[in-house]
């Protein structure tokens, strides 16, 4: 990463792209179809009045503000540098006027900025007119980040480019021999897997539980056909996260851990992002598609109820627990229709009240760590919660682990049993064992100690693996 510039001259500098890692245009067409759903198909369609239009569309509610958005903190700390060394900055962008002079006020470097207005799209040649008429034909330096920028780059003494792809970055060196650089984004496959969550996947393998439950070991056929399954459910899931993870762009930003994810960073950008988002959700329908149309509608359905858990059930306390514990059901669900295994009441009650359990220690564990830095208040409170919580969501956890524990006991007196099992009374250590991992993992939560993502937390531990072996081992002996 080269980082140093000696240039005397005036430095005009990009804003969307550029001095931030984001772009507003779309970050506030994202934020108008978040606050108000019903203006999506007027959002898709603005594009298709122009460019002026759309950004005047876009901007006309000030939903975004710049101190809302992530900047480069590399490119930051050089202005920061340069204007210390008493060297003239401007700000200059495509982003509306009054948007370019609430950035010039945020961060306090610029001597004037300036952008688009009702008549002019300051972008490309445009910007570089202004820039010209504004220097009035003395040698300038510019900052900028995509190739409409190059006949800007051309007229600069120091071209400066922030955020390129290594591939175009490598074609401007060759361009510009003395182009000054600034952080270079990392792999983008890293980026993708990160934002896809891959390890969020894990909870997928419920959908193989009612075909073990059902001891149909060697059907390979409906083995087939789960992992199948497995593989469409997952790139459907990772398609809803990357659509949460824009929904959620402010809070995330306020968040310790998560202003660190790929879109709220500002390492995925929103329009890639939709692009990754909607191919996913076309690679698991034509997956799904080969299994049958149940497992669709199931699919479909899951999709939905996401959403609109994420844009509205989430906001009523306790009720959005519930929908994140029924989410779980329904993988169990959607595995015995792809294996055609009827599920029985007593999976049904025992996985409802072990992933209420899971799911109530989710918020406590984010009651923990969503203080909002600027205002000192909870996250969580615009969802209906307060941290005085806590106590009452630890009870209500707690107690739903151990019914579940409970269900288990006494399903292990049933008929059921009996008729699947030819040693069942060996089945009997997985009740401590269940009660104990449970203990183990609510006492973390009490400590203080369980990530913020209790999956991540979960996964991490030895504790899990060793029960999980553990509880496997007793199930093969009753078999």
């Amino acid at each position: 990463m080269e980082t140093s510039s000696e240039s005397p001259f005036p430095l005009y500098v990009d804003l969307d792209g550029t001095l931030l890692r984001a772009d507003s245009l779309w970050e506030s067409l994202i934020a108008k179809v978040r606050n108000k759903p019903f203006t999506l198909f007027s959002t898709l369609l603005a594009p298709l009045s122009g460019k002026i239009a759309l950004k005047k569309f876009a901007y006309e509610e000030n939903l975004v503000h710049p101190r809302d958005l992530p900047a480069h903190p590399d490119f930051l700390k050089f202005l920061i540098e340069e204007k210390y060394h008493g060297r003239k900055l401007y700000l200059v962008t495509g982003a509306p006027d009054r948007f370019a002079k609430e950035a010039a006020e945020h961060f306090g470097l610029f001597e004037d900025a300036w952008g688009s207005t009702d008549q002019i799209n300051n972008t490309g040649e445009q910007k570089l007119i202004g820039i010209l008429e504004h220097c009035a034909g003395t040698p300038f330096d510019y900052a900028g980040n995509e190739r409409r920028d190059l006949p800007l780059w051309e007229k600069s003494q120091t071209p400066i480019v922030v955020g390129a792809s290594p591939k175009f970055l490598k074609s401007l060196k060759t361009q510009f021999p003395k182009i000054v650089s600034f952080d270079e984004p990392r792999r983008f496959s890293s980026v993708l897997l990160r934002a896809m969550r891959i390890h969020q996947w894990a909870k997928n393998v419920l959908l193989v539980l009612p075909l073990l439950c059902a001891h149909r070991f060697g059907d390979f056929a409906a083995w087939t056909a789960l992992e199948t399954a497995f593989f469409s459910w997952c790139a459907m899931a990772s398609s809803i996260y990357i659509l949460n993870d824009l929904l959620d762009l402010p809070s995330d930003r306020a968040h310790r851990t998560k202003k660190f994810r790929p879109l709220a960073s500002g390492e995925l950008s929103i329009p890639r992002s939709l692009l990754i988002a909607a191919g996913l959700f076309c690679f698991s329908l034509i997956f799904a598609s080969d299994i049958g149309g149940p497992f669709v509608g199931l699919l479909i359905f899951y999709f939905f109820l996401t959403l609109f858990y994420s844009r509205w059930l989430k906001k009523i306390p306790v009720v959005d627990v519930v929908v994140l514990a029924g989410l779980y059901v329904l993988r169990l669900y959607a595995g015995g229709v792809v294996a055609s295994v009827h599920i029985s009441d007593w999976l049904k009650l025992f996985s409802m009240f072990f992933f209420l359990s899971l799911a109530f220690m989710k918020r406590c564990v984010e009651l923990e760590s969503v203080i909002d830095e600027s205002s000192g208040k909870s996250i969580l409170s615009t969802r209906g919660y307060i941290p005085q919580d806590k106590p009452v969501l630890t009870t209500f956890g707690i107690s739903s682990g151990f019914l579940s524990v409970l269900i288990f006991g006494l399903y292990l007196q049933s008929q059921d049993v009996q008729a699947l099992y030819n040693h069942p009374d060996r089945l009997w250590p997985i009740c401590p064992l269940l009660a104990l991992w449970l203990s183990r993992v609510w006492l973390s939560v009490a400590r203080g100690t369980m990530h913020d993502d209790p999956l991540v937390s979960v996964l991490r531990t030895k504790d899990f693996y060793l029960v999980a072996a553990c509880i496997g081992l007793v199930w093969v002996s009753a078999l």
